[in-house]
């Protein structure tokens, strides 16, 4: 009796430990299915993470571009004090992360990232004014359907992350992979031309030395300055590149914040209040995409910013009733690019259009940076398949260029194609920019002497959209308001 009394107690707790093990196993599943539903990003109209990727510019900076206006690099920020790419929201590379609440639906995009270059010596300066710089504002769409031209720019993302050049706008033509006839072309040996000859070009163009800008129109008549509505009425949500988050806040918060990051307040008001129109309406651009602008903030917000933001209170830009892209750099140099050229859409408002007084922008204007040979042949080879040989003055020639003063295409040791960031590419100065060298802009000359290779660069970030330097120097030299300088950089608008 005494041994089956035992048996039985043994056979009852063996049961009682298997219905306790079942259940706890049940509740552990259980919890963690919640958990993982709770927080894992939705799809569609809701929030999606991407990988990051390099900005056409300058986007990461230029360590890689964003292929959206990093909006998105970056591509813009303080003018003197910030013409670093580590300085350079909108230009740095920011690694996406799932948002720790999800309070709203869109989704993320990309923006432009630089890297310095190893060497850097200043050109001489020619006059200007100082004042502070910005990156470029431009991210990549991470949408599964073809992505718009981020960042980064950032470049900048505005200035950033690399993007895909393939991607093109919606109901965008590609761009087309000809060099266009009215194009510079060149052939000669020593990879196109010398700093020289690209200053007598500039002449000829009426960039440097040429006669007055052309003074603004007064008015336009589609636009209402006076807005019937306020940001401070508005939530938006945005994916702040600072704090690698997502924000759903009043847009008028926000606005004042990546305006204060983007061009704080050493420029002038009118500079500022364009870019505020330019921050909210690129925002809004994306919002209208069922996805969440990728830019930066600043926490502490000056006075100065939050009078110049109430002053345009509401105001956004418009193209056939629709937000624009509206991407910005830091500096051109003497001509935007046109979103054809750099990101593959060709959307009728990010046109390149002549910026008069880009010469006097000191900082980014005629910057020089040497790289050795050893660098050089460490960042073509490790960025494509070529191998190079030993003949280099044949390594980087300058075949072409678009919208007057931008490297289209390249050849590197006698190459025009190669693999680059997973794929078989046309080499163009914007590839080069932002997947091999990250040199500032693709307005650029180069040559090589005793082991050194030579870049002088005009201008900082993509170059498409608004150029933050550029803005400020029609607002101080040429008296634009933040309506004409928005006019200025983006064509056939309307501000209401």
């Amino acid at each position: 009796m005494k041994k089956v009394f035992t048996l039985r107690r043994v056979i009852l707790l063996m049961g009682l430990l298997f219905v306790y093990s079942c259940a706890f196993l049940f509740v552990k599943i259980y919890a963690e299915k919640s958990i993982l539903d709770a927080s894992a990003p939705v799809s569609g109209s809701e929030y999606q993470e991407t990988e990051d990727i390099m900005q056409p510019a300058d986007k990461t900076e230029e360590s890689n571009d964003a292929e959206e206006p990093a909006a998105f690099s970056e591509p813009v920020e303080r003018i003197v004090e910030k013409m670093s790419a580590e300085n350079y929201p909108m230009f740095m590379a920011a690694a996406t992360s799932v948002p720790d609440v999800i309070e709203a639906v869109t989704t993320t995009e990309e923006t432009e990232a630089t890297s310095a270059p190893t060497t850097v010596t200043e050109a001489p300066a020619t006059t200007t004014k100082k004042t502070e710089a910005t990156t470029s504002a431009t991210t990549v769409p991470p949408e599964t359907k073809a992505p718009e031209p981020t960042f980064e720019e950032s470049e900048e993302a505005f200035d950033d992350e690399t993007v895909d050049d393939s991607e093109t706008a919606d109901d965008a033509e590609s761009v087309d992979d000809e060099p266009n006839d009215e194009d510079p072309q060149l052939d000669d040996t020593e990879g196109g031309m010398t700093e020289e000859e690209f200053e007598e070009y500039l002449k000829s163009l009426g960039i440097i030395g040429g006669s007055q800008p052309a003074q603004p129109a007064p008015y336009y008549p589609g636009d209402s300055l006076v807005a019937s509505k306020s940001y401070k009425d508005e939530m938006i949500t945005i994916y702040d590149t600072a704090q690698k988050r997502y924000r759903t806040e009043n847009a008028f918060d926000l606005v004042c914040e990546i305006t204060s990051s983007e061009v704080g307040t050493s420029m002038d008001p009118e500079t500022i209040k364009a870019q505020a129109v330019a921050a909210y309406t690129y925002i809004k651009y994306y919002e209208q995409k069922g996805t969440a602008a990728r830019i930066g903030t600043k926490s502490t917000v000056p006075d100065e910013i939050r009078e110049c933001v109430e002053a345009i209170d509401g105001l956004a830009m418009f193209y056939d009733d629709k937000y624009i892209m509206a991407s910005f750099s830091a500096s051109t140099g003497g001509y935007s690019a046109a979103s054809k050229n750099v990101w593959g859409g060709d959307l009728p408002y990010l046109q390149s259009v002549k910026n008069d007084y880009d010469q006097f922008d000191e900082k980014n204007y005629g910057k020089v940076t040497t790289y050795t040979v050893d660098e050089v042949r460490k960042k073509i080879e490790s960025n494509t398949d070529i191998k190079l040989s030993d003949n280099y003055s044949e390594w980087i020639r300058i075949l072409s260029w678009n919208d007057n003063i931008y490297a289209d295409q390249l050849s590197i040791d006698g190459h025009t194609t190669a693999y680059i960031n997973g794929k078989e590419r046309k080499i163009t100065g914007y590839q080069f920019r932002t997947y091999i060298l990250n040199i500032r802009s693709t307005a650029f000359t180069v040559s090589y002497n005793n082991g050194v290779f030579t870049f002088t660069t005009y201008g900082y970030g993509h170059g498409v959209g608004m150029a933050q330097v550029g803005a400020n120097l029609y607002a101080t030299l040429g008296g634009y308001t933040f309506d004409q300088i928005l006019h200025h950089y983006y064509t056939g608008i309307t501000i209401k």
